[in-house]
């Protein structure tokens, strides 16, 4: 979804993640750290919470600073 956009993992600027079940979070918290890249990562909030899928394990909400062409 970022790359539809022009956006990139290092444009995030925040995440809010929900966790179906908080135990998952050391796994979660992993995962995040490998994926976010070293040096860029953005304002974050877990919280454990009833998603709207009973078989979704996480959701995630993030928003982007994305540059378009033609901005500087």
């Amino acid at each position: 979804m970022l790359a539809l956009e022009g956006a990139r993992r290092e444009d995030i600027v925040s995440a809010t993640i929900y966790l179906r079940t908080v135990g998952d979070y050391a796994a979660m918290n992993a995962i995040w750290d490998e994926w976010v890249p070293e040096g860029h990562s953005p304002a974050r909030a877990t919280v454990g919470a009833k998603l709207i899928d009973s078989d979704y394990k996480i959701e995630i909400q993030v928003v982007a600073a994305a540059r378009h062409a033609g901005q500087e």
